[in-house]
């Protein structure tokens, strides 16, 4: 699962990102999130049922942050056999 966020402002903010407006938590090797110039991208791999939830980005700089709307929700179904 890949999320993308961009955001523009001086001085440039960063992106943070949220789960159910807490932190985000997770291994390091399932959970990754980059962050330039601007712009956000998290990737989860191997989406397992904890993972759902709301994801939101906030932007944040020296002048004040913003979340963006609306969130992203997950939501991971079962396997079909």
């Amino acid at each position: 699962m890949v999320i993308e966020c961009e955001a523009r402002g001086v001085p440039t903010p960063l992106i943070i990102w949220r789960l159910n407006w807490g932190h985000i938590g997770g291994p390091a090797d399932r959970v990754f999130y980059t962050n330039d110039n601007g712009r956000g991208v998290l990737t989860i791999s191997q989406v397992r049922k904890e993972d759902e939830g709301a994801y939101t980005c906030e932007a944040l700089n020296s002048k004040g942050s913003i979340f963006a709307q609306p969130d992203t929700i997950l939501i991971v179904n079962r396997k079909q056999s």
